[in-house]
């Protein structure tokens, strides 16, 4: 191990900058090993990633050379070194004569075989060796040791329980090999709390140019016990507090729990993702819980910090998305969908505001909106296909080929609806009434929707565009409706007339639509 790939270098102690100090291993330049004789030089040991700081200074290697200067009578022993706080002993200190297979390594992973046992071989007196092991697609891909055995003299040999393809290479590693360092060698583990009161820096480099996967930190928890009846069981991955609560501050405190920087490059393929979370499996599977007294999600524009748009949540559950730029009114909303767009409001509101200023009917955006539409017309030139004959008794309004002069609509929130008809009337010297009718057999809706005086009159032979609207209210919301016309003349006969005639030329269509009333709306007698 690198030990965080440590550097140092030698130093005149009056020119150790508060800098230098901030971006050493140590709190305090009086903490660093000074020296006792000579020039008045202190060792300033860093992370290599903080070598800016020192480019003045010889960089020195710190597994290489750092012993060659703190065992100098030169420096002094203030400070032996960091204290790691956050590891216990398991077991004795083994000593570089140990026979113990401590490591296997697989050198070829093989292919073709199933997961199994390991065990060994040769390596002298020794035994006791096992060890389980993992396949992917037949290749071996990882091993745990159960036992170390003892008593290994040489190297031995892995034996695999499943023969595979007998192409696997397991190289095991026994206490005591040159690769050691013929040191003596702690067995140690992270204690079950850890407790370290410095920064704790991983610094890993990859140097991978083949297929691989670099992992600079796992956090592998497993709950392995089984919970019990009416007792509650939280597991947290990872649990960060960072608290400036007290003392009181005077200046500017900037806490952040989290600071992630992902950067790639364009060479090559590349893809970067800042923070990638899966849940699953669960009764309720929630990918992120953000609780937030004001912003709970701010999102910043790449090319400029001052364009960004927020996310927000108030105590009552209102959600409020909200675009801020640094221009004027181009912060736009969009939303490009691939698929509905859907507005479901639970109480049938919906708001419509000009900067703050509501100027849709109260409450009712959706006034005016045509929620049913009908157009009737004739496409042939056959004689009489493109006229209704009204008979002087209220009946529906039917063409010669069989289509009803109706409406089909759903109710809006507000209840309210106008019903319109326009249609091209001919007639001599008679009056022709409207009605509104709920079945394609006539049946009168209500009287007040029953326009029988005064609806359309001709005082000689007249051809007119006809338009005649209903204010229907207190329909159900969301209900589906389907209203018929129906029409009398005062005496045999009227005609309406819609599309191609016999000779080719055309009539208007006749129309019909259902338009949205806003909740509140203004009547009188």
């Amino acid at each position: 191990m690198s030990r965080f790939n440590k550097k140092f270098s030698i130093i005149p102690y009056a020119s150790i900058t508060t800098d230098m100090v901030n971006n050493s291993t140590h709190s305090d330049k009086d903490h660093m090993r000074r020296a006792v004789r000579g020039q008045d030089d202190v060792i300033v040991v860093y992370y290599e990633a903080n070598r800016s700081t020192y480019t003045d200074y010889p960089m020195k290697d710190f597994e290489t050379e750092y012993h060659n200067y703190t065992s100098s009578i030169h420096f002094n022993t203030y400070k032996a070194d960091e204290t790691v706080d956050f590891v216990e002993i398991k077991g004795d200190i083994k000593d570089s004569s140990s026979s113990e297979i401590y490591d296997v390594e697989i050198t070829t992973a093989g292919t073709g075989y199933s997961a199994g046992v390991l065990t060994a071989t040769g390596g002298g007196a020794g035994a006791g060796f096992k060890g389980t092991y993992s396949v992917s697609g037949g290749a071996i891909t990882r091993m745990i040791i159960l036992n170390m055995g003892s008593g290994y003299t040489s190297t031995p040999n892995i034996v695999i329980s499943h023969a595979g393809n007998s192409d696997a290479v397991l190289t095991p590693r026994l206490r005591g090999e040159a690769s050691e360092g013929n040191t003596r060698v702690l067995d140690i583990s992270l204690k079950d709390d850890l407790t370290y009161a410095s920064t704790l820096t991983v610094d890993k480099n990859s140097t991978a140019t083949a297929t691989a996967t670099a992992r600079g930190l796992i956090v592998d928890l497993d709950h392995t016990g089984i919970s019990a009846s009416g007792q509650t069981v939280s597991n947290i991955g990872l649990d960060i507090d960072v608290n400036s609560n007290a003392p009181t501050m005077v200046g500017t405190v900037n806490n952040t729990g989290i600071d992630i920087t992902c950067r790639g490059g364009t060479s090559g393929t590349q893809t970067s993702t800042g923070l990638k979370i899966i849940t699953r499996d669960s009764d309720t599977n929630d990918g992120i819980h953000i609780k937030a007294s004001d912003t709970h999600l701010k999102l910043i524009a790449g090319a400029d910090n001052d364009d960004y748009a927020t996310l927000a949540v108030a105590d009552t559950g209102d959600l409020t998305i909200a675009t801020v730029g640094d221009g004027t009114t181009d912060s736009d909303l969009i939303l490009d969908v691939d698929g509905d767009i859907v507005l479901d409001s639970a109480n049938g509101v919906f708001i419509s505001k000009n900067n703050g200023t509501e100027f849709s009917a109260a409450n009712s955006s959706y006034a005016g909106m045509i929620l049913g539409y009908t157009k009737i017309s004739n496409t042939t030139a056959s004689p009489g296909q493109d006229v209704i004959v009204i008979g002087n008794s209220f009946v529906t309004l039917q063409t010669a080929q069989g289509t009803n002069v109706s409406i089909v609509f759903k109710a809006p929130p507000s209840g309210n609806i106008e019903i319109s008809l326009s249609a091209n009337i001919y007639a001599s010297s008679k009056e022709v009434q409207f009605s509104l009718s709920d079945n394609a057999t006539y049946n009168e809706l209500h009287a007040q929707y029953t326009y029988d005086f005064s609806c359309w009159k001709s005082d000689e032979t007249d051809r007119d565009i006809l338009d005649v609207r209903w204010a229907l209210t207190s329909l159900t919301p969301g209900t589906s409706y389907t209203y018929y016309i129906g029409a009398r003349a005062s005496s045999a006969s009227a005609y309406m007339y819609h599309g191609t005639d016999r000779a080719g030329a055309h009539s208007p269509p006749i129309i019909v639509k259902a338009v949205a009333l806003p909740a509140t709306i203004t009547t009188g007698g």
